[in-house]
C-alpha cells in the first residue's frame, strides 16, 4: 500500500503542483523563496521544490499508512537479502573496468 502510495501520488502531487499557478496565487512563497515569478508574471514553485515538496508528502503519506496497518495487525512481505544476491560474474566486471576506463578516458581529455 504505501509503494502505490508513493508511486501513484507522487506523480499526482507532480502533475498538481505544476498546473497548481493556474488556479492558486503563490505570490505568498515569494517571500520565503520557494516561488518565483515567471515570464509572464506569474509566481510558480521551480523544479527542485516542487520534487522537494512531493517528496515530503510521500514520505509523511508513506510513514502515516505504515502506522495506520501496523496498528491494525497486517503483516508486510519483507525482502530477505543474501549476500549471494551481490555476487559479479567476471564478465560483468571486466564489462565494468571497460566502461569505466573508457569514461575516465573521456573525462581526461574533455575536461
Amino acid at each position: 500500500m504505501r509503494l502505490l502510495f508513493a508511486t501513484i501520488g507522487g506523480f499526482m502531487l507532480s502533475i498538481l503542483f505544476k498546473f497548481m499557478p493556474a488556479f492558486v496565487d503563490l505570490s505568498f512563497l515569494h517571500s520565503t523563496g520557494f516561488s518565483v515569478p515567471n515570464a509572464d508574471g506569474v509566481y510558480e514553485i521551480p523544479f527542485i521544490g516542487r520534487m522537494g515538496f512531493v517528496f515530503l508528502i510521500c514520505v509523511i503519506g508513506m510513514y502515516s499508512i505504515s502506522m495506520y496497518e501496523t496498528a491494525r495487525g497486517v503483516k508486510t512481505n519483507g525482502l530477505e537479502i543474501d549476500r549471494t544476491m551481490f555476487k559479479m560474474s567476471p564478465g560483468f566486471t571486466v564489462g565494468l573496468l571497460i566502461v569505466l576506463s573508457i569514461i575516465a578516458a573521456f573525462y581526461t581529455i574533455f575536461c
